[in-house]
């Protein structure tokens, strides 16, 4: 019994150990790996039973000091840098691998032509862009109302171009703001984020009037210069007043020019008219200072500023001053314009004299112009009458060419008032009636042999 007595008193097995101790099974054995606790096995190997002495324990206890605060001990220091290590690497291969999935998945689109708009698409009031699979991209409100598509191709208020050589093209156009009731030029990215919008407004004032709202695009385009670089033009009309603007606007939003013409734009080109490698914007229209008399001009690309000719009122207009002098621009000069033609209405058939005589370009191809003017209108048919103008590139007159329509209406009055004029005589009137603005004033446009000049 002496010797049973004098063996050290031992607990046997974890969940006694445990227990003992008031922790987990789980602690005993973290203990004994980070703080030296005095476990036992039986056979000196893991997978067996387990026992303590408790007299050892009792010893350790008195080291450790488990009557502070914390349940169980602290780990090591070496235990927490490891731990932090651990974690770090972790951390560091995970951002590693997302680096790699976003390169990766980039240079796919960049590759890809699926993402790179190529052309767009009228669908009601709406512009879809489209691939070059026909598949929509992103859309947005064009108008305010259903698109004409018809007058939209004679003025497209949309154009693409990879302006900044990133495979991908760019998009500048016109968005409807309804709530804002404003049409807002905006250039977009290939994903449809926008870079840069812009309000149109003119600081070109009429007897006091300034236009600060109300513009509707009439034409949208990006443009490349000799040096590869690239510029926005863009023409505006108001709502109310029927004032034009013109301008060349750089990629940054920045406007580089502005040119006012005091009427309606029916056609803008932007094309290289005088072959000198350098491109001109070429505009057709109106002009409300010369009573609505159709009016053609030319500008560079850049370099442009004013108004388009008089900016007075002309002598045979007098009577009518006390209206047109709202188109006069306040300190205004006029435009320093290539050229410009003015189409007056020709003293036949009055009676059918349009308020505005639209001067209509019609294309220009071959180093010739051709342009649509129509001086009368038949009512209540509302049916335009007129001639297919053709100049060279001195805008000099090569043709003068009765349409279809006044051809036919011309045989069918023909048969009732022998007494009219015939269609040369017309004709005549009609060349006779287109002006060049030169030294401040209006001279006849010279008439060239259409045969020779080809």
């Amino acid at each position: 019994m002496s010797n049973e007595n004098n063996q050290p008193k031992r607990i046997v097995g974890l969940k006694a150990i445990a227990e003992y101790l008031r922790t987990s099974p789980r602690n005993i054995y973290r203990w004994e790996k980070e703080l030296g606790f005095p476990l036992h096995r039986v056979g000196g190997t893991k997978g067996r039973s387990v026992f303590v002495v408790v007299e050892e324990v009792e010893e350790w206890l008195k080291k450790i000091d488990l009557s502070s605060p914390k349940k169980t001990p602290p780990p090591t220091v070496f235990s927490l840098a490891r731990r932090r290590s651990v974690t770090a690497l972790v951390l560091l291969f995970f951002l590693v691998a997302i680096y790699f999935i976003i390169q990766f998945f980039s240079h796919l689109n960049l590759n890809s032509p699926f993402q790179n708009p190529i052309t767009y698409e009228i669908l009601g009031q709406m512009v879809a862009i489209k691939n070059s699979q026909g598949e929509t991209l992103w859309s947005f409100p064009a108008y305010n109302t259903i698109i004409d598509e018809r007058a939209w191709a004679q003025n497209p208020k949309v154009s693409l171009a990879d302006i900044d050589q990133d495979n991908y093209n760019e998009i500048i156009a016109a968005p409807y703001h309804p709530e804002r009731n404003q049409f807002i030029l905006t250039l977009f990215d290939h994903d449809g984020r926008v870079i840069w919008s812009k309000e149109i407004r003119t600081k070109v004032s009429f007897q006091g009037l300034s236009f600060i709202k109300d513009f509707v695009p009439v034409r949208i385009l990006f443009s490349s210069q000799p040096d590869g670089s690239w510029v926005i033009v863009t023409a505006w009309c108001h709502q109310v007043r029927f004032v034009s603007i013109i301008m060349t606007i750089s990629l940054e939003g920045k406007i580089i020019n502005e040119f006012i013409n005091p009427g309606h734009l029916s056609r803008l080109l932007v094309v290289d008219f005088d072959n000198d490698r350098e491109k001109d914007i070429v505009f057709s229209g109106t002009h409300n200072l010369l009573s609505g008399d159709g009016v053609i001009g030319i500008l560079p690309l850049t370099g442009y500023s004013g108004i388009t000719p008089p900016n007075r009122i002309e002598p045979e207009y007098e009577e009518r001053s006390s209206f047109l002098k709202r188109y006069i621009a306040d300190n205004t000069q006029v435009g320093q314009m290539k050229s410009c033609l003015r189409f007056h209405k020709p003293p036949y058939f009055q009676d059918l004299h349009e308020t505005y005589a639209f001067a209509n370009i019609k294309d220009f191809a071959d180093q010739r112009l051709s342009v649509y003017f129509y001086p009368w209108r038949q009512l209540p048919s509302e049916i335009r009458l007129g001639f297919l103008i053709i100049f060279d590139q001195g805008l000099n007159i090569l043709d003068a060419i009765p349409d279809s329509i006044l051809i036919q209406q011309y045989n069918s009055l023909a048969n009732t008032q022998p007494s009219l004029p015939t269609l040369d005589e017309i004709q005549e009137a009609i060349t006779k009636n287109i002006f060049r603005w030169e030294k401040n004033q209006w001279v006849p446009v010279a008439k060239t042999n259409s045969r020779s000049a080809r």
